[in-house]
């Protein structure tokens, strides 16, 4: 069975990341040096009081959160995360995108339904230390300009894998990119639909003049 890390993600780009390191493997002084190694707005909390369905403790860890200011693919964001490793060693378990970034932040404190229910430890939100000027509230809106660069990477998307249906390029977008998108499908998805008209207005083309040389 692959190891964690090494499994494919479902969503191969975004904005946000989370992570679950391995503190026995991460350098010695990590909390001082994190903000120049990761160069990217951060949340964090250690889990030093979480216990497995034995009740028995379990390996002390840290959920970490990064943001950047537009998508980067799986691939990237797991050399960022490994900066975090000590020398010759691999800190990094899990790493995934965060579909909704309100639930990844609170779920750092395990401040959410879910963990409640699962009885999971709470800890205390000064627990959860943020840097390089994370702000939660600033990454659950969307400005007019993000919009519209999203939007050209949705165009250049259905360019690049000439999608010819909407519906075609709706189901792969969700999947290769985070929820966020989803507005911007939705809300320009007229002008989407476009591009992917012309993809297939392009293609029906260059098949009737293949067929005319024939």
């Amino acid at each position: 069975m692959a190891k964690e890390e090494e499994k494919t993600p479902k969503i191969a780009k975004a904005r946000y990341w989370w992570a679950v390191l391995y503190q026995e493997n991460m350098r010695p002084d990590w909390r001082e040096a994190i903000d120049d190694l990761l160069q990217l707005p951060y949340a964090y909390c250690e889990h030093t009081a979480d216990k497995d369905s034995k009740s028995e403790h379990r390996k002390n860890h840290v959920h970490i959160i990064v943001a950047k200011s537009n998508t980067t693919s799986y691939k990237h964001i797991m050399e960022v995360f490994n900066l975090l490793s000590a020398p010759g060693k691999k800190a990094l378990n899990t790493c995934e995108a965060c579909v909704n970034i309100r639930h990844c932040y609170d779920y750092l404190i395990h401040d959410t339904d879910s963990c409640r229910k699962q009885g999971k430890e709470q800890y205390d939100p000064s627990r959860r230390i943020t840097g390089n000027n994370f702000d939660i509230g600033a990454y659950e809106q969307i400005s007019s300009a993000q919009k519209q660069e999203m939007l050209k990477e949705l165009v250049g998307y259905i360019i690049a894998n000439g999608f010819t249906t909407i519906n075609d390029f709706t189901v792969a977008a969700m999947n290769d990119f985070d929820g966020c998108y989803w507005e911007i499908i939705v809300g320009y998805n007229g002008t989407l639909e476009r591009y992917c008209r012309g993809n297939y207005l392009k293609r029906k083309a260059k098949a009737e003049a293949r067929d005319a040389d024939e």
